[in-house]
């Protein structure tokens, strides 16, 4: 029943003609050896081999016949493999620590593409890093070279339910590279007073050959998966830490980070080429890194705890009821993800790809807790909040309006279409008859200025962002055992 008396809107209607079916095994082998090479040396060593059975099949609109935008069912049946080695050296020399390492990784989709067996791909990736003391500082480098095989759904022929006008197929690519990322890293670690310490890592992960679609026409269908995109992540990191001690410690970590690449999804076509009218050329737009999916530029953590002394507070009946109490509080912040707004109808995209960004988050944390004995056991006793503040975080946004409601216009629009298809009165003795509605208090509600005001709410109701915030308040009381 509604609680507006006219009909209640449901999500209702067909499936949206998608099938979809897959099997998966795998067989996986590992060894793994460490080897002492006198007092300041060691070596590592180590192999993997994998085997799979990937089995798909993939129909989107199946209620449609196959042609025009409707693409033809997928399947596949293939048996893909793949291993990596690699070799590892530790060694310190007075104040210096080394490590030098080498993987070998290869990939075999065991799959043929025109008539011709598409043979493996091998990578060879070098990593390096070096600790040393530098006065009151310990200096840390790395690098590294880190190759991954692409994903299997890329490897064949995809059929989907586009959203952006960018075509519902793509065509697998068996011959498929390795994707790369060349990582450096650096920190610095000083104590500038006892019980304190200091840290500043900083780091940037250039990517490359990230599978992405390419286009063979201006056909949006016509496109293949290929190793065409790139990007890069870079940040800063920099902690402060109090080591617990004396009843008290805290720490403080804040990262900067930015991460952005050519494309945010494999499936995108967002470089759609064109025909000039006049030439005829073909024009292909210029490549334009966006931020990725996990773009969140700044994070800050602060946490502190503390501990009542043994001997705090005044004593009663034998019992100090203020000591060996302890508290810890956790204050997070995040600087919100990026998203990508779309038209009201959801076929195309408005702005850049992740060109909006998500509201702020934060929250505060705390937990209270005391322990005490039991016999020869120890219980406790805990009060536990999260969200102490009971702050309204959004974690999602409606796409076509950047906010978690419905806009005005779309309500308004959702109630006049509802009123056009039921404007039949409600009479005094229906059960969904609403004293408060019947304006003119004639028995019935009816005609445009009572009946409309329902559907609003009605329309208002459906549209409550029900999942679109994070956790609220929650309090925790609770008692624990230790046996």
């Amino acid at each position: 029943r509604s609680p507006w008396g006219v009909p209640a809107f449901f999500l209702g209607g067909a499936s949206a003609g998608s099938i979809g079916w897959n099997h998966y095994r795998e067989w996986r082998s590992q060894l793994d050896a460490t080897i002492g090479v006198g007092q300041t040396s060691d070596i590592y060593a180590g192999a993997l081999l994998l085997k799979q059975r990937v089995q798909t099949f993939q129909r989107v609109l199946g209620y449609l016949p196959v042609g025009d935008s409707v693409p033809p069912a997928t399947s596949s049946d293939f048996s893909p493999s793949s291993a990596a080695a690699y070799l590892e050296g530790r060694t310190r020399l007075a104040e210096m620590a080394f490590t030098f390492g080498l993987r070998w990784d290869t990939f075999d989709p065991n799959t043929t593409l025109a008539d011709e067996r598409i043979s493996a791909q091998s990578q060879l990736s070098p990593r390096f890093g070096f600790s040393t003391v530098l006065g009151p500082a310990t200096v840390v480098g790395s690098y590294g070279v880190f190759y991954q095989a692409p994903d299997f759904q890329f490897l064949i022929d995809a059929a989907f339910d586009d959203t952006t006008r960018t075509g519902r197929f793509r065509r697998g690519n068996p011959s498929l590279g390795f994707e790369k990322a060349t990582m450096f890293e650096g920190s610095v670690r000083v104590r500038p007073a006892p019980l304190v310490a200091l840290t500043v890592n900083g780091f940037v992960k250039q990517l490359d050959g990230l599978v992405s679609s390419v286009p063979l026409g201006i056909d949006p269908d016509s496109s293949i998966f290929g190793n065409a995109d790139f990007g890069n992540v870079k940040g800063l990191e920099i902690i402060a830490e109090r080591e617990f001690a004396r009843g008290w410690g805290m720490s403080v970590a804040y990262t900067l980070q930015q991460a952005t690449a050519t494309s945010t999804s494999a499936f995108l076509r967002f470089r759609l080429p064109s025909i000039d009218p006049v030439t005829g050329d073909t024009i292909i737009p210029a490549r334009v890194e966006f931020p990725l999916d996990f773009d969140r530029r700044q994070a800050l953590t602060f946490i502190a705890q503390g501990q009542s002394p043994a001997n705090f507070g005044p004593q009663i009946l034998g019992i100090r009821l203020l000591a060996d109490w302890h508290a810890s509080g956790i204050y997070r912040y995040q600087s919100g993800l990026p998203y990508s707004r779309t038209n009201v109808a959801g076929d195309s995209l408005l702005g850049e790809p992740n060109g909006f960004r998500l509201p702020s988050q934060s929250t505060i944390d705390l937990l209270i807790r005391r322990t005490f004995q039991v016999g020869a056991q120890v219980a406790g006793i805990y009060l536990d909040i999260r969200n102490l503040l009971n702050t309204d975080n959004v974690v999602a946004v409606r796409r076509d309006t950047g906010t978690p409601f419905q806009d005005l216009a779309q309500l308004e629009k959702m109630a006049d279409q509802a009123l056009a298809r039921d404007p039949n009165p409600i009479p005094y003795e229906s059960p969904r008859y609403r004293r408060w509605a019947d304006l003119d208090g004639n028995g019935l509600i009816e005609g445009q200025a009572e009946l409309r005001p329902l559907y609003l709410q009605a329309a208002t109701d459906f549209s409550q962002p029900l999942f679109l915030y994070g956790p609220p308040r929650i309090v925790r009381l609770g008692f624990e055992y230790l046996f």
